[in-house]
């Protein structure tokens, strides 16, 4: 009878540690999904120094665009050259972000993944939409979850950047057959009549 009072009781406090432990892991997975959308909100909102407190101080950012940003004054001066200057490659950049399964928790690290719905507006006026992908590992500090790596990438096979210069391209082949077709009558007409 003492025996199975104590089996009744390690059974017990193992389902109540195995309970506190979900607990803690789904109150650390608000906190990631509250800091996602706060680093959403600061990207869409241009708002940098909003940004950069969710990033850690030696944070890797790997864009889209191949370039990778060491430590937040990198990362902030990427999206000053991309946005914010006189030569700047964009107008406006807006994102929505999505998780694509809970985050892993491994201790004071956690790694996400997810994807992105992207909207651009280039510089000279023409506008892209496109779906990305994103990874990220982040480490708890001080109480405080910071983005350690963060990695964006789309498809190289199949993406709007794609479909627009396929489009481009089969427009400039076109406008060079009917320039060809008028050169060659032309040319045809003038030694017809010499």
């Amino acid at each position: 009878m003492k025996y199975a009072r104590l089996i009744t009781a390690v059974i017990l406090l193992l389902g109540m540690s195995a309970s506190h432990a979900a607990t803690d892991a789904d109150a650390e997975r608000g906190q990631l999904k509250a800091m996602l959308q706060g680093i959403e909100q600061a990207i869409n909102a241009g708002d940098m120094d909003n940004l950069g407190r969710h990033l850690h101080d030696d944070v890797v950012v790997t864009f889209l665009n191949a370039e990778v940003a060491r430590g937040v004054p990198a990362v902030r001066e990427y999206f000053s050259r991309m946005l914010g200057s006189s030569s700047a490659v964009l107008k406006s950049f807006r994102t929505r972000a999505t998780e694509s399964a809970p985050a892993r928790l491994y201790g004071d690290i956690a790694v996400a993944e997810g994807g992105t719905q992207d909207e651009l507006v280039f510089a000279n006026g023409s506008e892209m939409s496109f779906d990305s992908l994103w990874s990220t590992t982040l480490i708890k500090q001080a109480g405080q979850w910071k983005v350690l790596s963060l990695h964006f990438s789309t498809n190289v096979f199949d993406n709007a950047v794609l479909a627009a210069l396929e489009n481009n391209t089969l427009t400039i082949a076109v406008v060079a057959a009917l320039i060809s077709l008028i050169i060659g009558f032309v040319v045809g007409r003038m030694t017809r009549r010499a």
